[in-house]
């Protein structure tokens, strides 16, 4: 069995909260219940509370999918199990590193391995894993016509929000970018919400270890920068970079780690993984490098009660003055005045 807990939090803007949707509390526990059972040699009960997750995560749930696997497989009741293999493999469960080398090794699926629906089962989760790194190496890139000729292009790099994809990026900023006269790129996250790309991405499906790593969840932006930077001329004291929700705290701890090549940060509905940023706001600070945290009304849910949208954000560019990184900007917009506050800054 997969004994990870993955959950899409949002990770906060102050330093220890982390925001979660309802449902979160009730599936860590469910799922917590499953292992142990499972563990226990309770394989119905197991079974059975992994498919209670799977009831309460609006998402499909590869994980848990793969656990209830290997409880009919403990069993010995190999359709089932396949059918749930088969379940996993299409949500994704091969995408996330190092899951099909667990599969191919896991105890849990002894019972499976002399069938020839477990090297299927292994091929389909390789196939799908390869067209996911087709698509996340490749980024959405647009050029304005006014910039076809330019030596020295300005440019804005857009991160997704969990859910999101770069060619959803690409359609609500490209009049942004024709309004800033800016080349605009549209990375993608490395992880599926919903097996296929096409269902949504995001940056990471564990906020710790983005923390501990952050570097291999953030490769692919610096990576598309790079291409561009070969193919195109541009006009390095106008690189700017932005993110909406998750992308926002990726796109933040990304710029301020390079102030060299990224003059600015735009957080859009997101966080910023404070702990990461203490260390890199000084230095970022005396290089002239800028942030700006916007929210839209009712655009980051599940605050504590008594914690206000303004409160977060203020109190967010106040402990990061406090660091070195002054003259961070905030807002709080009313719905459908994005744009033109995007423009602006």
């Amino acid at each position: 069995m997969l004994r990870r807990l993955v959950l899409l939090a949002v990770c906060s803007l102050l330093p220890q909260l982390a925001f979660a949707q309802d449902w979160v509390g009730d599936y860590s526990r469910e799922f917590q219940a499953g292992i142990d059972s499972l563990t226990a040699g309770r394989y119905d009960e197991g079974i059975a509370s992994f498919e209670r997750c799977i009831e309460l995560n609006p998402s499909p749930d590869a994980t848990c999918a793969y656990n209830i696997a290997c409880g009919y497989s403990l069993k010995k009741e190999l359709d089932p199990a396949f059918e749930w293999l088969g379940k996993a493999a299409a949500w994704g469960f091969g995408n996330s590193d190092g899951n099909i080398d667990h599969a191919k090794r896991d105890t849990d699926l002894a019972n499976l391995r002399a069938d020839p629906r477990f090297e299927a089962f292994i091929a389909e989760m390789t196939r799908i894993r390869a067209e996911l790194e087709a698509y996340w190496s490749v980024p959405e890139v647009y050029v304005p016509e006014s910039l076809a000729e330019s030596e020295a292009m300005p440019l804005l790099v857009v991160l997704h929000e969990v859910g999101g994809t770069k060619t959803g990026v690409l359609e609500r900023w490209m009049p942004v970018a024709d309004a800033l006269g800016s080349a605009l790129i549209a990375p993608s996250g490395k992880h599926t919400v919903g097996g296929a790309p096409s269902a949504g991405m995001s940056w990471f499906d564990d906020p710790n270890a983005y923390g501990q790593r952050y570097w291999t969840y953030e490769k692919t932006v610096n990576d598309a920068v790079s291409a561009f930077k070969k193919e195109h001329g541009v006009d390095r004291e106008r690189v700017f970079l932005a993110g909406e929700g998750q992308g926002g705290l990726v796109a933040f701890n990304v710029a301020i780690a390079g102030p060299g090549l990224y003059k600015g940060a735009l957080v859009v509905n997101g966080g910023v993984h404070l702990e990461l940023a203490q260390k890199k706001a000084a230095n970022a600070g005396k290089m002239g490098f800028r942030a700006s945290l916007l929210a839209v009304e009712g655009g980051i849910p599940g605050l504590p009660d008594g914690l206000t949208v303004e409160a977060l954000l203020t109190g967010a560019a106040r402990q990061l003055g406090t660091w070195g990184l002054a003259g961070v900007q905030t807002a709080v917009l009313p719905a459908g005045t994005e744009r033109t506050a995007l423009q602006a800054r």
